[in-house]
């Protein structure tokens, strides 16, 4: 995962054994040229072996047009 060094992960995160995308990621509207948010519908196994799903929503941003985007926030839903 591409993480800019200032994010911080949800704490879930750590308790997630895997993760499937059981459709397509809509095309996000970008926030201006440096942020952007997606939403994306997944189906995820805890560690207690549950599975579970919902949607995550990922915040990206990057300083210039030129560079790469990076997840500077992630909301688990």
């Amino acid at each position: 995962m591409t993480t800019s060094g200032e994010a911080s992960l949800p704490e879930a995160l750590l308790y997630v054994k895997s993760i499937k995308r059981p459709k397509e990621i809509a095309p996000a509207a970008a926030e201006g040229l440096s942020f952007v948010a997606i939403s994306v519908p997944v189906d995820y196994v805890a560690q207690s072996g549950r599975d579970k799903s919902g949607h995550w929503l990922f915040l990206l941003h990057r300083r210039a047009p030129w560079e790469r985007w990076q997840i500077v926030h992630v909301e688990m839903e």
